[in-house]
């Protein structure tokens, strides 16, 4: 008589349990976000954890922005691609916007570069 009733409190338990450890991971999974690169390429802020665990993925894409990683320098791309983890939507978004700042400076110094380069030929061939 007493194992069934123990049977039964430890399927309880473990049921329990089961649905603890569920909500305990969708909790974290919905309150965690980084800034990673898609399939595509391209720099996305996803929901969730950089991880894959048999087979499942525990992020899922919220916004792709209209950079590449391979913009950036292999030390970036490489944590970019690893997946950087902020603490909210807005620190996500806010990071992207940095590296879109990042792209924008490097464009400018390049313009810039070319620019005197250009300068520097023509006055050479007015010497």
């Amino acid at each position: 008589r007493t194992w069934p009733r123990k049977l039964v409190v430890g399927l309880v338990i473990v049921v329990l349990l089961g649905v603890g450890a569920f909500f305990g991971v969708r909790y974290l999974l919905s309150n965690s976000w980084y800034v990673g690169v898609n399939d595509e390429g391209f720099v996305t802020v996803y929901e969730g954890i950089p991880e894959e665990i048999a087979g499942l993925d525990l992020s899922e894409e919220i916004e792709v922005s209209e950079i590449r990683a391979d913009q950036f320098p292999d030390v970036v791309s490489a944590n970019l691609g690893d997946g950087i983890k902020k603490d909210s939507l807005e620190d996500a978004r806010t990071h992207i916007t940095n590296l879109e700042e990042q792209i924008e400076a490097e464009e400018r110094r390049d313009q810039r570069d070319r620019q005197r380069d250009r300068d520097r030929t023509n006055n050479n061939a007015k010497d």
